[in-house]
């Protein structure tokens, strides 16, 4: 039986031929951005922003906490007086009702935690600016909270 080997110029040829056939979404499916998202071709060509999280948040038909909900652990960029930081969204909150609530507030009030790097010192009870992924700059005000190791900023939802 004879011996088959494979010349360098055979495994170039198939590297090429696997590579065109993949097209840009092979070459480009492992690509991250700055806050470690992972893109794909399609969201690696530059396109303009969609609306921002926030006003996606209350236009949203599963409601408003829920979508806030379903971002707990996702990394925000907030930017404030003392530049831009990251921050994991880590709790989302219901606030108790009492009463009846005026018909041009929530339905249901809440609070938003995102936690801080140990050792980022927010100055809190300031306007920040919030975007998550691609999207708009939402403007939020967000009270400082937490402790030195574990520094957090919190926004009310009424």
């Amino acid at each position: 039986m004879a011996k088959e080997t494979t010349s360098r110029r055979d495994v170039v040829k198939s590297i090429v031929v696997g590579a065109a056939a993949l097209g840009p979404i092979g070459l480009l499916g492992g690509c991250s951005d700055d806050l470690g998202v992972s893109n794909t071709a399609l969201n690696v060509v530059p396109r303009l922003a969609s609306a921002s999280f926030v006003n996606q948040a209350s236009t949203a038909t599963i409601g408003e906490l829920d979508y806030w909900a379903a971002a707990i652990g996702q990394i925000f960029r907030i930017t404030g007086p003392e530049g831009p930081m990251t921050a994991t969204l880590t709790a989302v909150t219901p606030l108790i009702i009492m009463g009846e609530r005026p018909d041009e507030l929530r339905a249901q009030p809440m609070t938003a935690t995102f936690a801080l790097a140990r050792g980022t010192q927010p100055v809190g009870d300031q306007i920040y600016g919030l975007v998550q992924g691609r999207e708009r700059d939402s403007e939020l005000f967000l009270q400082r909270g937490g402790t030195v190791d574990a520094p957090t900023l919190t926004a009310l939802f009424n």
